[in-house]
């Protein structure tokens, strides 16, 4: 080894490095920041690991691999940890008060053909955009003078029940001089049919959204048509083979639900999706891992699957070869939801305007309406955008998690501080255990990859 420059001297160990020896007697370290992996020698790791326990020890490592170190943010300057952290907060912050682009999710309607028994829609009344509320919507569109482009998202209730109203929208748009760069819907599929097909495909339809509720059987007994009682999954079935189809140019995501009483179904789904669909490359199946509250809404009630439960059904899928879901591994986000960012508004049926869409339908919630120049609710706005930020949160802004986690979802923050919620908002990764087998899988799973490009 060759002697430092004195330069090197104010170096240190991330706080955001993790070390563990892999099952396969692999030495790594893993570094939030930089969300990347080095294989190191024995040597090497025990040395770094004693640095990180005791500051100050570094001392004598050859050039080329201190750069390696440094440029995997393993070691830092002296202050390079709370460097990030400024940064990071900075980003934040700058993606919070953008005003370059509006994004809405738009629902043209609150009512639903199903009434699924978990919905957080509660008490919601059936009720459809007015051409008075549309014409509102494309003014208060207008009223964002600084906002070059536009995302909507179609929600509801079930946004084709009110196709004409989507019909009616995207053509006025056409007018405005701002920018669609983002188009999707959040649908449950039923009604997606060859004349919705037509339209979207006209339009741009970036993203589509179609959720099932595990296999055929549970599904139905779920997703079940509220007047005729009819199943519903292989109408949805249908219409999803004919998406993939007919809209090559349009993404499209199968969420599959999932509490403790149907994990298991998520792998015997996704395997025959998959398969079904082997011939098309624009579209993913992923869990989609139900929230069930308590009754008062103040923590996850009974069949809802804990830390741990989530940990284990994540590491299952990993060893899953044929269903392989990246999500179990800790991804770099920004974090920056509706919720957080200053010009993103959930639309309701009637005109009412919310920061979350968990938030939709509930009248609390409501922060003001389009056809009105201000909040009728600002507190609700300042929680979001202000309170629930992760950089308030001195827990968060000292966690190993900070990069890759960023406070977590923003509705529970703000439950757990203004309405006396107690929901476990840390990683699933925060098992130790959990963490060193999903690292690993995941290092596998790459380092395999590569041999196949080489």
């Amino acid at each position: 080894m060759q002697n430092l420059n004195q330069c090197y001297m104010s170096l240190t160990v991330s706080k955001y490095t993790y070390f563990f020896e892999s099952s396969k007697n692999k030495y790594l370290a893993y570094n939030s920041c930089s969300n990347s992996f080095l294989k190191l020698s024995k040597d090497l790791f025990n040395y770094i690991v004693e640095c990180k326990i005791t500051p100050g020890l570094i001392g004598n490592i050859s050039d080329d691999v201190l750069k390696m170190l440094t440029d995997n943010k393993i070691l830092v300057n002296e202050n390079g940890d709370e460097k990030f952290v400024q940064e990071l907060k900075f980003k934040t912050n700058m993606a919070t008060y953008s005003q370059n682009n509006i994004g809405l999710t738009i629902a043209p309607t609150n009512e639903c053909n199903f009434r699924c028994p978990y919905c957080f829609e509660e008490n919601k009344k059936s009720v459809s955009m007015t051409d008075k509320t549309i014409d509102d919507l494309i003014a208060f569109i207008e009223s964002h003078k600084n906002a070059k482009t536009m995302g909507i998202t179609w929600y509801g209730g079930e946004p084709l029940l009110a196709f004409d109203n989507i019909k009616k929208i995207l053509e006025k748009l056409k007018s405005l001089s701002v920018e669609l760069k983002y188009h999707g819907i959040v649908t449950n599929g039923y009604y997606f049919t060859d004349e919705v097909i037509d339209f979207f495909n006209e339009n741009n339809l970036y993203h589509i959204q179609i959720t099932f509720d595990g296999n055929r059987e549970r599904h139905n007994k779920l997703r079940r048509d509220k007047d005729t009682r009819q199943g519903s999954y292989d109408v949805i079935l249908a219409n999803a083979d004919k998406i993939l189809e007919r809209m090559p140019k349009t993404f499209l995501s199968i969420r599959v639900n999932i509490d403790k009483t149907n994990s298991n179904d998520y792998i015997e789904t996704a395997k025959y999706l998959k398969e079904r669909w082997k011939d098309h490359k624009n579209f993913e199946v992923y869990p989609g891992i139900l929230r069930i509250d308590n009754e008062d809404k103040t923590d996850i009630g009974g069949n809802a699957m804990k830390h741990d439960d989530i940990a284990n059904f994540l590491l299952g899928l990993a060893n899953e070869s044929k269903i392989y879901y990246d999500s179990y591994y800790p991804e770099f986000s920004s974090k920056v939801c509706s919720a957080t960012n200053i010009n993103s508004y959930i639309i309701g049926a009637e005109g009412e305007i919310y920061k979350c869409w968990n938030d939709l339908t509930d009248p609390n919630k409501i922060i003001g309406y389009i056809d009105k120049n201000e909040f009728t609710n600002p507190g609700v706005f300042y929680d979001y955008v202000i309170s629930c930020k992760w950089h308030e949160d001195n827990d968060c802004v000292k966690c190993f998690f900070l990069p890759t986690c960023h406070g977590g979802c923003a509705w529970y923050k703000c439950r757990n501080l203004k309405e006396n919620g107690r929901y476990n908002l840390c990683e699933v990764f925060n098992d130790e255990e959990c963490l060193r087998k999903c690292l690993e899988i995941y290092y596998d799973r790459k380092t395999e990859q590569k041999s196949k490009q080489i």
